[in-house]
């Protein structure tokens, strides 16, 4: 049964690129994910244990409902010619209101300065300091309740961290247009303060990832900027590189640090294997228990959870009252993903990561898994079709994001259940202005 499955998602992901043969289009890249997703773990390199025929018909089912949702979108309209003018008209960054974002962002994460104070106060090393915040998280460490106080704790997570992640890609985007070092050092300064607080690695991607994917998306305009001046070529390439390494080496200290913590070293395709494939079992374990949670389908809300989470917490603020009932269950959905912990092989532990798809599961099962990986296509497709067709500053801003933020991390889980990933793509409209029909002429 899993040959069969593979070869029709193979065939999934030959149509997707024989439709439209850019490397990046976001239905390509789901189809082929899954696909070497499957391959990979049909193997079973490690030892890792047998994932069941279900787990890949729920795999290509989310795959076939994807290009559904992606090819929907492009065939069907909801505004008149007129609206669609309007929206088409170009934007580009309000550099007042970056700056104003960005005070904002770094007053709002007040509190990650005095969690570094403490860590270098201490003299902790990399490992215990990141199991300090992780109990910090979770309320468990009494060393740290007077510093990582509940006000600090949600202004950080409702405002700071989300400015932080929407002002990181596009002070990468200024850098691009503009070629200021000023930009690089703010994209410095919002990683560090946000890796010093609790030395998590996936900034350091992300950060990776917007520099190279942006780079892609202006090749054209960087092309041109280099044949007018030879110097703009050197600059980018030294820096580009130089960051980059600097990046990675960051990358593999850090993780060659926390194995030692845990006492567990292995080699970089073990590590990848795990890691990608862990995830693929573990959406498998957690399917095939769902019925022990005794918990309805939450019909959505655990999907966007992100999105929602800050109206409830500001209705707990003015009611004091708990929210209950579908989101609350949720929520508990969306913290079990890391509480739980299963072995995937004889002697690997693994947590969190379950794939979008076991979000899309919990909010209606088979069901959820179409129509969510529905509008997940949906959505993909409208950011792709505008950064295709108008191609501004905030297309690309939009495009390049989502893929770098959701795409590109399907393996980890729908992003949208965290706040500071999905809510950048909110508070983005914040930060851009359309160009007027006379600046328009001008340029």
């Amino acid at each position: 049964m899993n040959i069969v499955i593979i070869i029709l998602t193979s065939i999934l992901c030959i149509f997707c690129y024989r439709q439209d043969t850019c490397v990046y289009n976001p239905a390509g890249v789901y189809s082929l994910f899954w696909l070497m997703m499957m391959i990979l773990a049909s193997f079973q390199f490690y030892d890792i244990y047998a994932i069941s025929d279900e787990t890949y018909m729920l795999s290509v089912l989310s795959v076939c409902s994807f290009i559904v949702g992606y090819h929907l979108r492009k065939i069907i309209r909801f505004t008149s010619d007129e609206n669609d003018q309007i929206k088409s008209r170009p934007s580009e960054i309000n550099i007042k209101r970056y700056y104003i974002l960005l005070v904002t962002c770094l007053v709002s994460v007040w509190q990650n300065y005095v969690l570094i104070g403490v860590v270098y106060s201490q003299g902790l090393n990399i490992g215990a300091a990141y199991q300090l915040m992780a109990r910090a998280v979770t309320g468990q460490a009494e060393e740290l309740a007077d510093i990582y106080t509940d006000i600090g704790s949600q202004v950080q997570q409702y405002i700071g961290y989300p400015l932080l992640y929407l002002l990181i890609p596009i002070s990468i985007l200024l850098y691009y247009k503009t070629l200021k070092k000023r930009y690089v050092l703010i994209v410095l300064l919002l990683f560090l303060i946000r890796f010093l607080a609790d030395f998590k690695r996936t900034i350091l991607v992300f950060i990776i990832l917007f520099f190279a994917f942006y780079a892609v998306l202006l090749r054209k305009k960087i092309m041109v900027m280099a044949r007018e001046n030879p110097l703009v070529k050197r600059k980018l390439k030294y820096l580009s590189v130089a960051l980059s390494a600097l990046l990675l080496l960051t990358f593999v200290i850090i993780s060659a640090f926390r194995s030692d913590e845990v006492g567990e070293s292995y080699s970089v395709f073990q590590n990848f294997y795990y890691y990608y494939i862990g995830c693929f079992k573990l959406l498998d374990i957690r399917v095939e228990e769902w019925d022990l949670l005794n918990i309805d389908h939450t019909l959505g809300f655990t999907t966007f959870r992100g999105v929602i989470a800050p109206f409830f917490a500001g209705l707990k603020l003015l009611t004091g009252v708990d929210a209950s009932g579908v989101f609350a269950d949720a929520t508990y959905l969306v913290n079990s993903l890391h509480n739980y912990v299963v072995y995937i092989s004889s002697g690997h532990l693994y947590n969190t990561y379950t794939t979008n798809i076991f979000q899309f599961y919990c909010d209606g099962g088979l069901l959820g898994v179409c129509v969510l990986s529905m509008i997940y296509g949906w959505i993909s497709s409208a950011y792709y079709k505008k950064y295709r067709e108008i191609g501004d500053v905030r297309s690309i801003f939009n495009f390049g994001y989502f893929f770098c933020i959701f795409i590109l991390f399907t393996n980890m889980h729908i992003n949208s259940i965290v706040i500071c990933y999905v809510w950048p793509l909110i508070l983005e409209r914040f930060i851009f202005k359309k160009i007027s029909d006379v600046n328009m002429k001008n340029k």
